[in-house]
């Protein structure tokens, strides 16, 4: 359980850039969840799409495929609801 601050600012700012959230056993004992926010047409988040399994059978490499997999389903129904990624404006990185 997190319970600084900042170390939550620092966990959500990790969440954003992968665009996948994980618990790993916050919720319960032997627990992993993966989840990802669904997008409505305004940029507010509406919903979630999760999974969660039994940590003995999520090795990490799994995590991030399952994590990935979530991610493209949130962006696809997110997208159907009329949300669209900003666009990157060439030359600012």
């Amino acid at each position: 359980t997190i319970t600084e601050a900042h170390a939550l600012r620092a966990l959500l700012d990790d969440f954003a850039v992968q665009g996948y959230a994980v618990s790993d056993e916050m919720l319960e004992l032997g627990l992993v969840a993966i989840g990802a926010p669904i997008i409505n047409y305004k940029g507010c988040a509406e919903a979630a799409v999760s999974v969660y399994g039994p940590k003995s059978r999520l090795a990490a490499k799994q995590i991030e495929v399952i994590g990935e997999q979530v991610r493209k389903s949130a962006t696809t129904i997110s997208a159907k609801l009329g949300y669209h990624l900003p666009q990157v404006a060439e030359g600012s990185n």
